[in-house]
């Protein structure tokens, strides 16, 4: 096993009293006081300089982004909450394009289903949200695949 050998070194702080206990030249073999360091004397700090108003950029506008009703395609997003084992609105009129969200405020566990299969949310649990697109025109009813007495529609135009 190869062994290393460190050496300590010795502070700073100390080398003086070192060197002076070797120094020869002097009659009593005692170390010269240190001269004592000059303290630097204190700064004033000085306000920092406030500019100008004209010399201040003006912030650019925050980019706007689209109203939570409106998607980026332009499509309205419709609202449906399911809460006491019903739909608000159980009747629902949209235009191709939009998208209906289907919020749970219930406890219970419910779905979103269309009843010919053209859409379903799939299982949300209380506070899930799932959304849909409608893509053609036509009638839309739907129920919950949990709790088949909760029903509605929605009647694309």
């Amino acid at each position: 096993m190869d062994r290393r050998h460190f050496l300590t070194l010795i502070p700073v702080a100390a080398s003086p009293f070192v060197l002076a206990a070797c120094d020869n030249s002097g009659s009593n073999n005692q170390a010269d006081p240190e001269p004592e360091a000059e303290t630097p004397a204190p700064v004033e700090e000085q306000p920092a300089e406030e500019p100008a108003m004209e010399e201040m950029e003006a912030e650019p506008a925050p980019q706007e982004e689209p109203a939570p009703e409106e998607e980026a395609t332009g499509g309205t997003v419709h609202e449906v909450s399911i809460a006491n084992f019903a739909f608000a609105p159980a009747s629902l009129t949209v235009a191709v394009g939009d998208t209906v969200r289907f919020t749970n405020n219930d406890s219970a566990p419910h779905t979103a289903t269309a009843d010919g299969g053209a859409f379903d949310t799939g299982r949300l649990s209380g506070g899930d949200v799932g959304e849909i697109v409608i893509t053609e025109a036509g009638s839309y009813p739907y129920h919950c695949e949990i709790h088949s007495s909760m029903k509605g529609t929605i009647t694309a135009e």
